[in-house]
């Protein structure tokens, strides 16, 4: 992603699925803070839903690119920079 408008709000990275679907990915990035938010929309087979996320650790900034992926392994959710891992989050059964 390269980032080019420095304007205040949320822009929509990746919002694959919907909300039939369990674990759906987001990712999120805040022009204020110059972050990346990344979650998953997860439900349980009794449809309730939780949405959990975390922020990135480090900053994307503007006018630069920057390779964003994240990956699932073993209950966690992980978020990588230019190749680099970054943040991650565990994903609770329910």
């Amino acid at each position: 992603m390269k980032p080019t408008d420095p304007k205040s709000g949320t822009k929509v990275v990746v919002n694959k699925g919907d909300k039939k679907n369990k674990g759906t990915p987001m990712i999120y990035y805040s022009t204020t803070s110059q972050r990346l938010k990344f979650g998953l929309l997860l439900k349980d087979d009794d449809g309730d839903e939780e949405l959990k996320f975390e922020w990135s650790a480090k900053h994307v900034p503007f006018n630069y690119w920057t390779h964003v992926a994240v990956s699932l392994k073993e209950k966690a959710f992980l978020l990588y920079l230019n190749g680099t891992f970054d943040s991650s989050f565990k994903i609770k059964d329910k």
